[in-house]
């Protein structure tokens, strides 16, 4: 059975996405210190801002609500943060970064996207499943353990990729 669009108007306006600016890079940190328990640094995201990256904001209406970070390298795209405001997770807004990170991929005509993900981080790599990445192998002491006042550590990562057929390099609108 085909699934049927909703009669019911969408909670949320529509979103769109643009390229983040410098200006947009508080909210970004903010919205990153809600969603993880080890944030990126300001200057990561200001760092993000060079050309080798391309960086972009989801919006509801003026309203930053999530963001992707990615760069190309050789063949493939290496997905380096993607996040989406704790008050907007579990309403798409995920899968509209990952929906944009793919074609952006295949607009370059890249193999593969590759990414890594904290091997706590459940909710992502649940994310990257429904996406079709397998699991490749992991980075152990990847991502630091730190409180505010001490570094107690380092936990391992998840590597994922993947593949994007070429077919798909004919099919770009």
């Amino acid at each position: 059975m085909t699934p049927q669009p909703s009669s019911q108007p969408p909670s949320h306006p529509p979103t769109q996405l643009r390229i983040m600016q410098a200006i947009d890079i508080s909210e970004v940190v903010r919205i990153e210190k809600q969603a993880y328990p080890y944030p990126w640094s300001t200057r990561s995201f200001v760092d993000c801002l060079q050309p080798q990256y391309m960086s972009w904001v989801l919006c509801e209406a003026e309203l930053i609500i999530g963001y992707l970070i990615v760069q190309p390298v050789v063949d493939e795209l290496h997905l380096l943060n993607i996040c989406v405001t704790p008050d907007y997770q579990r309403q798409g807004h995920g899968h509209q970064l990952m929906r944009h990170c793919l074609d952006f991929a295949i607009s370059l005509e890249l193999f593969s996207i590759l990414l890594e993900v904290r091997k706590s981080n459940l909710g992502a790599q649940k994310l990257y499943a429904k996406w079709q990445f397998q699991c490749i192998g992991q980075r152990k002491d990847y991502y630091p353990l730190h409180t505010r006042h001490a570094d107690t550590g380092r936990e391992d990562a998840q590597v994922y990729r993947l593949r994007i057929n070429p077919k798909a390099f004919n099919e770009k609108t």
